[in-house]
């Protein structure tokens, strides 16, 4: 306080006054820092430490405060272990003109060990030359390559183990990104300071141990206690050997992130297996070039009609085989008359199928047939199953039949005794068709007549007028003297 400030130039009738406020501001700081000195020392050591990182205003100069320029602030807790969980790092860009943004923590920055793992699964059509371009972008970030393993059976699969520095982890996913579709990635972090600082501390309390078992070992006088030393020494040493170990394997992982790449093919999406059926039906035969008929029709009882089958691939994948079931139209698959397409092949997607049945009207009918299919979902390279799958028509099929109730004509009946005759010449037809193999018999009954006709004895013949009758009554001479009538 002795020491006189500088006042530049004035006269020197001014230096009473200039030298009494100096003595009076001095007073008034020594006052201000003795009653700061009497709070808390730890809890000064605990406070956050603030840095302030002037940033370049548009001018081109640092500058303090929002006037002047930007200022980071980065709020980051100064105990001595490191932040809690629950504790968070404030961060403050001022000066909007900038447009500044503060860089990002690292695990360095906020003084903590964790542990950073990806699991990055990727799909490509290449997976040699992905996993080369995996390496390739590796390498000049610095990362090394610390496993490989690849299969063929049974899919085509390899997995990179790779080893980056913390600082390169969010750079080193960013352009694995880019070597394929990513189908998943995992990403985990461990905080490992609690466990270091417990290493530590462990291993400083083996030492310790073992340092003063060497003494007392050098002190011990026979040869019990010298066995018994010696088995602890043994112990504690085994024992900080390990916890040596356990740390430098967690120090490893901490110093370097692992990131684990598994290249797969691309696998083509499964096809969509899709099938419609409209059913349609018209008056008349004609093989089906009359189709598509209508969905609800109305003729005469017992008279000609086509039912249409329109069949059609909605999928992404070709219907290799099908078949049309209905309750009520007795329809036989094979038996349909082709009338746009080929049934033997397979349909393609977005093609349509067009087949005809003739048959005839004889009763009110409403049905809705189904077609069953087996739609090929193979894809190139990938074999799959085929899938079957059933739909039914868009629309039910409405037949009416009308009654004739009309009288007979000459055609009709003429008609009707035809088909009457036809009706008997088939019974004859049946009747001959079962009676042909047993014709031999009949052959044989008429010889055997014949035969007993032909060679069996013959009985005398009787002449009515020449008959004489004799009585037992009369005597032989009556009777020899009667001669008979010529």
């Amino acid at each position: 306080m002795n020491r006189r400030p500088a006042i530049g130039t004035q006269s020197g009738k001014h230096h009473p006054w200039v030298r009494l406020s100096a003595v009076t501001a001095a007073l008034l700081i020594l006052a201000t820092a003795c009653s700061g000195s009497g709070g808390n020392d730890s809890q000064a050591a605990n406070s956050a430490a603030t840095t302030l990182a002037p940033v370049a205003a548009d001018g081109g100069g640092p500058g303090y405060g929002d006037a002047q320029g930007g200022i980071a602030e980065t709020t980051v807790p100064a105990s001595e272990s490191g932040p809690s969980d629950e504790s968070t790092a404030t961060v403050r860009a001022a000066g909007a003109e900038t447009g500044a943004i503060p860089a990002a923590l690292q695990p360095a920055d906020i003084g903590r060990d964790i542990i950073y793992t990806a699991e990055v699964s990727v799909q490509v059509d290449d997976v040699d030359g992905a996993a080369q371009r995996a390496m390739t972008e590796m390498a000049a970030l610095g990362g090394l390559l610390f496993g490989q393993r690849s299969t063929t059976e049974p899919e085509v699969l390899t997995v990179l183990t790779f080893k980056v520095r913390p600082e390169d982890f969010s750079e080193a996913l960013a352009r694995l990104d880019g070597v394929g579709d990513v189908v998943s990635q995992n990403v985990t972090t461990d905080d490992v300071t609690d466990r270091v600082v417990d290493l530590e501390s462990r291993i400083l309390t083996a030492e310790r141990s073992v340092e003063r078992l060497r003494g007392l070992l050098d002190s011990a006088g026979n040869l019990d206690e010298i066995a018994k030393l010696e088995a602890q020494l043994l112990e504690r040493e085994t024992l900080l050997e390990q916890l040596k170990g356990q740390l430098r394997t967690i120090r490893a992982q901490v110093s370097l992130a692992t990131i684990v790449l598994t290249i797969s093919p691309r696998i083509p999406p499964v096809p969509v297996a899709e099938v419609s059926l409209d059913v349609s039906a018209y008056g008349g035969h004609d093989s089906g070039d009359g189709c598509p008929g209508t969905s609800s029709l109305s003729l005469d009882e017992g008279r000609d009609m086509t039912v249409c089958y329109v069949i059609t691939n909605t999928g992404d994948a070709p219907v290799v085989e099908f078949e049309i079931v209905s309750s009520g139209l007795d329809v036989i698959t094979s038996d349909l008359i082709p009338v746009a397409g080929d049934p033997d092949q397979p349909l393609a997607p977005g093609a349509r199928l067009v087949l005809a049945q003739e048959t005839r009207l004889d009763r009110d009918l409403t049905d809705r047939p189904t077609i069953f299919a087996r739609v090929d979902v193979s894809s190139s390279g990938v074999e799959r199953p085929s899938v079957e799958i059933q739909q039914a028509s868009t629309r039910p099929l409405t037949l009416d039949a009308v009654p004739d109730l009309s009288l007979p004509g000459f055609g009709d009946a003429l008609s009707s005794s035809l088909g009457v005759l036809a009706t008997l010449g088939g019974v004859l037809v049946l009747i001959a068709g079962w009676t042909i193999p047993f014709i031999w018999i009949l052959a044989l009954v008429a010889v055997v007549l014949w035969w007993r006709r032909r060679h069996g004895p013959r009985s005398p013949k009787v002449n009515d007028d020449s008959v004489t009758v004799r009585n037992e009554s009369d005597s032989p001479s009556d009777s020899a003297g009667v001669r008979p009538a010529d």
